[in-house]
C-alpha cells in the first residue's frame, strides 16, 4: 500500500510519495486555477505555460485559511491524480493515482472549522475512495522530522517523533504559533496570528501603486519582487534612517527593472551602473524591501491589533506546563513560506532571546527548505508503517460509522499536564 502525502497550503500544495529516502522526491503545485489576459485558464502547475504573467487572477481554494471551495480544490487534485502533465503522474510511470490503493496523509489549517473538515473526510472516502486515510495539521507534522539537525545536535533520538517544539509556521494566509508535544498540538496554548504572506504582497502592491506605478493589477509580479529584494532588518530605526537620509546613494536601494513580456517575464535586478541604459521601466526601492516585512513583528502596521511573532512565541510558551517551557524553547522551528525572508530567523531569535527567561537554552532552527519541511515530516509519518496504522482512518470503517469517527479521531484532543509530560 503506498503512502500518498499532501500538505494542502493555501498557496501551494507539496505533494509526494513516503519513502524511507532521505531526500524524498515531491513537487510544489501552485493551489490555484489561473486565468490570464487572453483569458486561457491554468490549473495548478499549468501556470508555468503561461507566457504573460500581466494582470492574472486567481481562484483559490482557501479564504483566509478555510478550504471553502471544494469545486476549485476538487480540480486542482484532479489535474494532479490523474491529469497528462501531473508531475506526480510522470514519477509515477506514468499511471495515474488509485486512490483504492493508496494511503493519504493529508493537512488542514489549524482552527478548521468541524462542517469544513467533514466536507474534506467525505471528498476524501467518497468521491475519491482512498483506502486509509490520516488529517492532521502541518505542524504536527514537523517533529516526525530529526529537528536535532537544525541544532547541530548530536545526540541520541529514542523514538521517531520527536519529544517537544515549538512550531512558528508563517504561511500565505496567516502565522501560527503551535507547542508540539509527542507529536500532538497543545491546542490550548496554540496562538494564530492573522498576517501571512499574501498580507505583505497586497502591502507592497499598495505601497508602490502609491509611490510610484500602479501596480494593484499585477499580484504574481509584486509577489515575485517581495521574494527577491525584501528583507526582515535586525537594526529597523538605523534603516530607515539611512534609506530616508541617502535615498539615491544608499546601500539598501535596489533598481527592479519590469517585464517586458518580450524577452523577461519575471524582470530582473539591474546591477550597478546599468539602471539608466536600462530599456524597462525601472522601480526603485529603498525602505519598501524592510517596512514591508516588519509587519510580522509588528501587525500594527496593517491595523491588527495582535502581538507581533517573537512576542506571540513566549505567550503561547507561557501557557504551558511550566516543567517544558525551557524544552520548548530550546526547540523552536521556523516553517512556511515567510521563513525565506533574509534575516527572518535571526530576528526572531534576537527577540525571543529578549523575552526568553535568564538561563534558557535558546534554539531557534531553520530547515534548508522551510516550505517543504512539513511534507518531509508528512513523509517520515508514512513509512512508519505501524504508527500510522494506529492513526488513520480505513474506508471501511468510515463506511460503518461515518463523518463522526474521523472527526473523533482528528479533531482537537484534550491533554493535561500528565500526560503532556509522559
Amino acid at each position: 500500500m503506498s503512502v500518498l502525502v499532501i500538505d494542502n497550503g493555501a498557496y501551494e500544495l507539496k505533494i509526494g510519495y513516503a519513502t524511507d529516502d532521505k531526500n524524498p522526491a515531491h513537487f510544489r503545485v501552485s493551489n490555484s486555477i489561473t486565468r490570464s489576459k487572453d483569458r486561457r485558464t491554468y490549473v495548478g502547475n499549468e501556470i508555468e505555460n503561461c507566457r504573460d504573467y500581466a494582470g492574472l487572477t486567481y481562484r483559490r481554494p482557501h479564504e483566509r485559511g478555510q478550504l471553502v471551495n471544494w469545486e476549485t480544490q476538487k480540480a486542482i487534485w484532479d489535474n494532479q491524480f490523474y491529469g497528462k502533465t501531473s508531475k506526480l503522474v510522470g514519477m509515477n510511470g506514468g499511471k495515474p493515482v488509485d486512490p483504492s490503493e493508496t494511503s493519504l496523509i493529508l493537512t488542514e489549517m489549524p482552527y478548521s472549522l468541524p462542517a469544513l473538515s467533514s466536507n474534506m473526510d467525505q471528498i476524501v472516502f467518497e468521491e475519491y475512495g482512498f483506502d486509509s486515510y490520516y488529517r492532521c495539521t502541518p505542524g504536527s507534522l514537523v517533529p516526525w522530522n530529526d529537528i536535532r539537525e537544525l541544532y547541530n545536535d548530536t545526540s541520541s533520538r529514542s523514538s521517531p517523533v520527536s519529544e517537544c517544539a515549538l512550531v512558528i509556521d508563517s504561511g500565505f494566509s496567516s502565522t501560527h504559533v503551535l507547542p508540539v508535544v509527542l507529536g500532538e498540538v497543545y491546542w490550548p496554548a496554540a496562538k494564530r496570528i492573522n498576517i501571512g504572506g499574501k498580507h505583505l504582497t497586497n502591502y507592497l502592491k499598495e505601497t508602490v501603486s502609491f509611490r510610484y506605478y500602479n501596480m494593484m493589477e499585477e499580484t504574481f509580479l509584486m509577489n515575485v519582487i517581495k521574494e527577491r529584494v525584501c528583507f526582515v532588518s535586525l537594526k529597523y530605526q538605523l534603516d530607515l534612517e539611512e534609506a530616508h537620509i541617502n535615498k539615491r546613494k544608499s546601500l539598501l536601494r535596489i533598481d527592479y527593472a519590469l517585464p517586458d513580456y518580450r524577452t523577461s517575464k519575471l524582470g530582473h535586478i539591474v546591477k550597478g551602473a546599468t539602471s539608466s541604459n536600462d530599456s524597462n521601466q525601472v522601480l526603485t526601492l529603498t525602505n519598501e524591501r524592510f517596512t514591508i516585512p516588519e509587519a510580522l513583528f509588528r501587525p500594527s502596521d496593517l491595523n491588527l491589533d495582535q502581538a507581533g511573532i517573537p512576542e506571540t512565541a513566549i505567550n503561547c510558551v507561557k501557557l504551558m506546563p511550566e516543567e517544558i517551557q525551557s524544552m520548548l524553547l530550546s526547540n523552536v522551528v521556523l516553517v512556511g513560506g515567510n521563513a525565506v525572508l533574509p534575516g527572518y530567523k535571526e530576528r526572531i531569535r534576537e527577540e525571543l532571546q529578549s523575552f526568553s527567561p535568564q538561563g534558557v537554552n535558546l534554539r531557534v532552527g531553520m530547515p534548508v527548505d522551510p516550505i517543504s519541511y512539513a511534507w518531509q515530516g508528512g513523509c517520515r509519518l508514512g513509512s512508519q508503517k505501524d504508527m500510522l496504522s494506529k492513526a488513520y482512518v480505513t474506508k471501511a470503517d468510515y463506511m460503518e460509522h461515518g463523518v463522526n469517527l474521523c472527526l473523533s479521531r482528528f479533531g482537537i484532543k484534550k491533554m493535561d499536564n500528565s500526560i503532556a509530560m509522559d
